[in-house]
């Protein structure tokens, strides 16, 4: 199912959309499980991969596409495999945060090799679940330091203030003056929202 040796997310969608049996799931799997030597185990780990990430089985997708890179780094798949791992990654944090198990979110970051080592490339969504993830799991530090790109730049127009508010609690909630006044030059130049800003007047003016 699926002839494209270097196959696109969209395009393997629609092949599963198309259908409607586990069949693509049964054909990728015995390659993989049955002719271990074969050329195109890589590719089978691939399109497997995309599969569960279809049906949004996050984890067991993240799952293939480490064992694709780890079992074959110089494969021309290697880097196909990783931006999968990234959407399997986002999508399974937009779903946590959506239904308030970010513990998932955190678990599977530790989890992960591959993500980890693409954290340059997180979404910003991912950033701000993630980081409030470990902010909850009493990892300030690692929360500050995950969203802290966002303040750099652009606002980006769907997460920076939630990153912005998450970052002030964690400041005030440790009285890290000199980071809420150093937020606050950050992000002068930012829109923001009569809440967030009367949130950041706050914390500055206690600073």
């Amino acid at each position: 199912v699926g002839t494209n040796d270097t196959p696109e997310l969209n395009t393997m969608f629609s092949v599963f959309q198309g259908t409607f049996t586990l069949k693509p799931r049964e054909i990728y799997a015995k390659i993989i499980q049955e002719h271990p030597g074969s050329d195109l185990v890589p590719l089978a780990m691939l399109k497997l991969a995309m599969w569960y990430l279809w049906n949004r089985q996050y984890d067991e997708s993240l799952a293939l596409c480490s064992r694709l890179v780890k079992e074959f780094p110089g494969h021309e798949l290697a880097p196909r495999a990783k931006e999968v791992a990234m959407k399997a990654f986002a999508d399974l944090a937009a779903e946590s945060a959506a239904q308030n198990r970010g513990g998932q979110v955190l678990q599977s970051w530790s989890d992960n090799d591959i993500i980890r080592d693409q954290e340059e490339s997180l979404s910003p969504e991912s950033r701000v679940a993630l980081a409030t993830s470990m902010w909850k799991q009493n990892d300030p530090d690692g929360a500050l330091e995950l969203v802290a790109p966002m303040f750099l730049g652009h606002k980006d127009p769907n997460f920076a203030e939630q990153a912005l508010a998450l970052a002030l609690s964690i400041n005030l909630e440790h009285d890290q003056w000199r980071a809420i006044e150093r937020l606050a030059e950050q992000v002068q130049l930012w829109e923001l929202t009569p809440a967030v800003k009367q949130q950041l007047d706050y914390a500055v003016a206690l600073s």
